[in-house]
Formats: structure tokens, sequence, C-alpha cells
């Protein structure tokens, strides 16, 4: 049966459609795709194609085409290792994410290249270039980066990032500060597709001032115990009442001489705790200031015996477990009880001073 001109439009309309054929968004892209095409039609090798980073440096650090090489290493030292915390953070396999410096760099420019791993798929039969895991890496650190460029100076928590990963970024924001440039970073996929942005030192300088701020706790604390030692420059050496964990004091405004006539006395010590924390490091500073201390009389340290000794005799491990179970806390039927527990079973500390006792 003859079909009609229209007919035989519509089947071959039909025929096209069921033709899968990847989205081309560049020139470069419809290149290596045809590249691919015609290797596994004639039997050649699959071209291996590569990620690739161009980074751009701009800015007064940059002298007419001359870059720092300090300033380059940095650069390159930050973004890779804010690449590798994010492939730590996305769990890819260990070196997946490695970026390599290319040999290729033009005479006099100030652009570098960084290329990634070629891709270990040469021996698939299609053509379709697919993206590798270092691909997956800088996506999701652009991401981050185009966050931070969006974000408000000044605001708070809303930079929701990983701490490795800001610990990372934190370095590179430095070298862009100390180096006095901007980048323009450019990711070209193996497949050709390109995508770019922009991180220079106003978003640098948000980052210092959302992760350069420390966290500050001040305490007022009372304690009696024990002078173990008083140092020249106005230190003292404390030991709480029952405890062998020595902490020091700074009592810079208080006479040496009497201090010294409380050595290895029992006292009661007041002092003022800052705690100063790093939201992206361990590092914890912790500074002591006297604001008082007084000799403690034998009855007071009888009566904080006989207050310890009541403390000890209510709190068995069996009575917290009961307690803990029965307002809603997880506690192991065997093993050490969280301090955090004990605490909140116990409440308030009791403290002994000047005789009485207060809760």
């Amino acid at each position: 049966m003859d079909m009609s001109r229209e007919d035989r439009l519509a089947a071959l309309e039909a025929s096209f459609s069921e033709v899968e054929i990847d989205p081309i968004g560049s020139v470069e892209e419809f290149a290596r795709s045809e590249q691919s095409r015609a290797a596994r039609h004639f039997g050649f090798k699959k071209p291996v194609f590569r990620t690739s980073v161009r980074i751009r440096f701009s800015g007064e650090g940059v002298n007419g085409h001359d870059l720092r090489g300090g300033t380059a290493a940095g650069v390159i030292g930050g973004f890779s290792g804010s690449l590798d915390a994010v492939a730590e953070k996305l769990q890819l396999s260990p070196q997946s994410a490695n970026l390599y410096l290319s040999p290729n760099v033009d005479a006099g420019s100030t652009i570098l290249e960084l290329y990634g791993e070629p891709s270990s798929d040469e021996e698939k039969i299609d053509t379709r270039i697919d993206d590798t895991p270092v691909d997956r890496a800088i996506s999701e650190l652009f991401t981050i980066l185009e966050r931070v460029n969006l974000s408000e100076l000044g605001a708070e928590n809303n930079l929701p990032i990983d701490r490795n990963i800001g610990k990372r970024l934190l370095g590179l924001s430095r070298e862009l500060i100390e180096g006095s440039v901007d980048l323009d970073i450019s990711w070209t996929k193996p497949m050709g597709s390109t995508t770019k942005i922009d991180f220079g030192r106003k978003s640098a300088y948000k980052l210092k001032s959302f992760f350069e701020v420390e966290e500050t706790q001040t305490e007022e604390l009372s304690e009696i115990g024990t002078v173990e030692s008083i140092s020249t420059s106005g230190v003292i050496g404390f030991t709480k009442y029952e405890s062998r964990k020595l902490i020091k004091i700074q009592a810079l405004d208080y006479d040496l001489e009497e201090l010294r006539n409380l050595w290895a006395k029992s006292v009661q010590l007041e002092w003022t705790q800052v705690t100063k924390r790093h939201p992206l490091s361990d590092e914890t500073t912790i500074t002591r200031t006297m604001d008082s201390i007084r000799s403690v009389a034998e009855e007071e340290i009888s009566a904080l015996r006989q207050v310890s000794k009541l403390t000890r005799a209510v709190t068995s491990t069996h009575a917290i477990r009961q307690w803990a179970a029965a307002n809603g806390y997880m506690v192991k039927p065997k093993g050490r009880i969280p301090k955090n527990i004990k605490a909140l079973y116990r409440g308030p500390r009791l403290e002994i001073t000047d005789g009485s006792e207060n809760t």
C-alpha cells in the first residue's frame, strides 16, 4: 500500500524521535562527541578527555602578566585542598579528586590549568563521555562557592559548610587577600561542557567574617580546695576538693606574700573562667582570673565531707539508670554512665560557704 507524502514524513519524524541524542551545549561538546563517534565507527581507540579547571588571576597582585609564585602555589593548594575535603565528605574513593598542573601554560599568561585523572572508560563501546569523580567533587565545591558569593556580609549562621571544607576554604581566602588577587574559575567536563564562577577577595572577606570569630564563654566559679603552688609571676596552682587535677589561676592583683601564707592550706577560691573556641579547629583556650580567696576552717571541710558522703550514698548507678529511663534518656544497662546524665540526676551542685548550705 502506497503511503502519502504526509504519512511518510510522519513516519520519518517518529523514527527520528526514537533516536537518543545527548543535548549539545557548545562547539567543544559537539567536537568531542563527534570524535568519539568517529572512533567507534572506524574502530579506533576512544579518545581520552580530561576534566580541566582553568584559574584566571586578576587584581593588584598581578603585575602585568606576572604572578608571584608563592601566591600561585597558595591558591592552587587552597583550591585543591578544598576539593579534597569535598571529596571526603561525598565519600569518594581516595585520590579520585586529584588535580594535576598542566604542562602547557602559555608564556606570560596569568591562567593556570589543572587536570583531573584520565577517564578509565576507553574500552566502553558507546560514544557517551561520562563525568568522573572529580567532576562530582567540583560540582559540589562550585555550589559552596556560589553560596558564599550570594551570602550577605555580617549575616549569622547562613553558611552551613562542613567544618573540614570550611578550614580549606578559609586557607584559600587568606591566600587571595594576602596575594591581592581575584579568581575566575572555569571548569570543563570531559564531555566539553564548561561552567564558570568568580571567587574574589570580596567573598574571601565574607568567609573570614563567618569563620574567624571565636566562641567565648564566661563563667563565675567558686570551689573549695588547696593551694598547691604559687609562682613569682602570680599564678596559683589549685586543686579542687576531692580532685587531683591541678588548675592554674592568674592572681596578678594580689599580694604574693599574702598568697604564700595560704600555701598548702584549704581555701575557698572564686575566679572568672573565660573559654574561647575556634569554630573551625579543635583549639580551646581557657583563661582563669582569681576574684577572691579566703582560708577555710576545718568545720567547713568536715561539713563538706558529710555532704560528699551523702551524695555518694544516694547516687548509685542503679538509681541513676532508673531515673534516666523514667525521664527519656538512653543509658546502657552496663558500663559507664555519661557525665552529663550524672549531672542531670544530681541537679545543682551543693556548695558550702561560711558554714551555711546553699543549693
